[in-house]
């Protein structure tokens, strides 16, 4: 993560990272799709800033889930909210905080700073 920044991959390696560390909360045979399926699905969604979740979820299955976001399996909507809701936030705080330490250091956070100030 040295340089001018926070990298994408270091992004998604902190989520990965995280998820691996989230308790299975599930019980019985239901175990298809993993919560390190649902989260990289869930957060493409936001970082895509897409308006629809269906669409995201049309282009997902177009492979750009695939390449950019590192996902194999694409979970619908309720599957990851089936997967993800019962996560305690706490446990995924990490990742936030882990970026925002880097934009700290390098700088970076004069810019959202700025972002902020004028909205």
């Amino acid at each position: 993560m040295a340089g001018k920044g926070i990298q994408f991959s270091d992004m998604l390696g902190m989520l990965e990272t995280q998820l691996a560390d989230v308790p299975e909360h599930r019980t019985g045979q239901n175990g298809h799709y993993e919560i390190g399926d649902a989260g990289p699905a869930a957060f493409a969604v936001f970082y895509m800033q897409s308006s629809s979740f269906l669409a995201h979820q049309r282009d997902m299955q177009r492979k750009k889930g695939q390449s950019l976001f590192k996902i194999t399996r694409i979970p619908n909507n309720g599957q990851i909210r089936n997967l993800l809701d019962p996560v305690e936030p706490a446990l995924l705080g990490a990742v936030f905080w882990g970026c925002m330490i880097v934009w700290w250091r390098v700088g970076s956070w004069r810019a959202i700073v700025g972002l902020l100030a004028h909205n």
